[in-house]
């Protein structure tokens, strides 16, 4: 009999040793199915069996109890019931209106066909690796720790040279054996014979980018709807805080919930190479915020890449640097909020944050990298859930990824200046003043510094290509995901040194 091995949720944050084989000490506990083996980690709140159908729910469907009202289901007492009825009444296509982070799975023991969706948006991770003999599909790398029945390599370091403008495929991924699930399809295969050919996908709501004939004033007003209405639906707390940069795309998020919520608490970032501190303070004045001041050094930078990396399996170096400075808004906030709100993504999806020469292109190079977006890790909600947080980001919902994609080029610029329409709706609607509004566009790693404190903490020369950041970052994956190394193991000079080593023999 084939082996059929299925983990769905996140590790807890005190990981035990795990076993795959029945035997030992195993924080999963097995399911029967359809003749398969499968291990959940809360399977009273994960698994649903109905007739001949077992389907799974990890994560939350932040809009489920709309969404069931608008179907005329009632309400169950669990999410599961819910999503099991939802996806029975509207299938796969009602998935285009779920909100949040969650992957489900649905396997018919009648046609022995096994589906599956992280949604639209790629919040919630998700992996797979099929063989002719195992199936594997996980949201959590950390699940197969110490797991002698899955094979887990590197892919080879030689073949990896990362640069930042470099096309990553949108399943890529460092274990040879693995792909990403990419967001937007559901992916169905037979499981009698789990051969990778059998694997298909159904385009639910794939990310793309198809200009629209709109005009510039009925643009703003839908740009406004979708993300006053993004904002409101993800407040689910009166403790709300946010990090802010002084720059419109915080600004704006940070002053649509000023307007709902007071007071709101506002934090940012500073370095010994760098800070936004003044920036960011006209924010809080603006919002009339409780705001903090944060100072990450060297010691700082090496605990929230390494947290980053374990939590959110972050595999890109930008955004692993990046991750720095969430982490610590995080450690910051956990004793004051529940809910940290984001300006996340603006960048994405309303202007060229990268300056391509050619902009009538920017939504289609800007369709790629939301694309992208699924497998860098920095949508995930890992890292702030193990501070207690619920992480939201008002700009990185479907359909306002989507309209935004569709905004012609020329509505986004204004001479040099990025996201033009985003900064004039913001004035006009009168939620920033000017000066917010227009401030120049800056990086989050480059406004606080937190690229050079990378750099200056692996002891390398600040490069922009990322290259020697990202094979550092591959020997911590390696450490982390395939020799199942903890985080209190991790030698970070030994790290540093074989970095050092590799690049003056390879990249010099």
């Amino acid at each position: 009999m084939h082996q059929f091995i299925l983990h769905i949720g996140n590790i807890p944050a005190a990981l035990r040793p795990v076993s795959f084989d029945g035997n030992g000490k195993q924080w999963q506990q097995w399911l029967e199915f359809g003749g398969f083996r499968v291990a959940v980690e809360h399977p009273e709140q994960q698994h649903l069996q109905v007739g001949r159908q077992d389907f799974f729910l990890t994560g939350k469907i932040d809009n489920l109890t709309v969404l069931a009202a608008n179907a005329g289901i009632a309400a169950a007492d669990s999410d599961i019931v819910t999503g099991f009825h939802l996806l029975q009444q509207n299938g796969w296509e009602g998935t285009r209106q779920w909100k949040g982070a969650f992957a489900v799975i649905l396997y018919d023991d009648d046609t022995k066909v096994l589906q599956y969706s992280i949604g639209n948006t790629g919040l919630m991770q998700a992996y797979i690796h099929v063989s002719p003999h195992q199936a594997v599909i996980t949201s959590s790398l950390k699940a197969l720790r110490n797991n002698p029945l899955v094979e887990r390599s590197m892919i080879p370091i030689d073949s990896y040279r990362y640069a930042y403008t470099k096309n990553v495929a949108p399943d890529f991924c460092f274990l040879q054996q693995f792909r990403r699930v990419i967001p937007g399809y559901a992916y169905l295969f037979d499981v009698r014979s789990l051969d990778v050919r059998n694997h298909t996908a159904i385009a639910i709501q794939p990310i793309e980018a198809i200009v629209c004939n709109i005009r510039p004033e009925d643009a703003a007003e839908r740009l406004y709807e979708l993300i006053h209405a993004n904002v409101q639906d993800k407040i689910h707390s009166n403790s709300i805080g946010i990090p802010v940069s002084g720059g419109v795309d915080s600004g704006l998020i940070a002053a649509l919930l000023h307007q709902s919520c007071q007071p709101i608490h506002t934090y940012t970032i500073g370095t010994d190479f760098g800070n936004e501190y003044e920036q960011a303070f006209e924010v809080h004045r603006h919002t009339d915020s409780i705001h903090q001041e944060i100072y990450v050094d060297t010691e700082g930078c090496c605990e929230g890449l390494l947290q980053s990396v374990w939590h959110n399996e972050i595999c890109d170096p930008l955004y692993a640097e990046g991750f720095v400075g969430f982490y610590h808004v995080f450690k910051a906030a956990q004793s004051s909020v529940t809910q940290i709100f984001t300006g996340y993504g603006a960048d994405l999806i309303l202007g060229d944050f990268l300056q391509i020469e050619d902009r009538s292109n920017i939504n289609a190079f800007s369709e790629y990298w939301c694309r992208r977006a699924a497998w860098t890790g920095e949508m995930s909600p890992f890292l702030a859930e193990s501070f207690g947080l619920n992480i939201q980001h008002p700009f990185w919902e479907t359909e306002l990824i989507q309209f935004s994609l569709s905004i012609p080029y020329a509505y986004k610029y204004r001479g040099q200046e990025v996201k033009a329409l985003l900064r004039e709706m913001a004035v006009n609607k009168k939620i920033l003043p000017h000066d917010i509004a227009w401030r120049k566009k800056n990086a989050f790693t480059t406004g606080a510094s937190l690229d050079q404190l990378f750099s200056h903490t692996l002891g390398i020369p600040h490069d922009k290509t990322y290259r020697f950041k990202s094979i550092f970052l591959y020997y911590l994956f390696e450490c982390l995901f395939v020799k199942d190394e903890m985080l209190r193991d991790i030698d970070f000079q030994q790290l540093i040194t074989k970095t050092n080593n590799y690049v003056r023999q390879h990249l010099a």
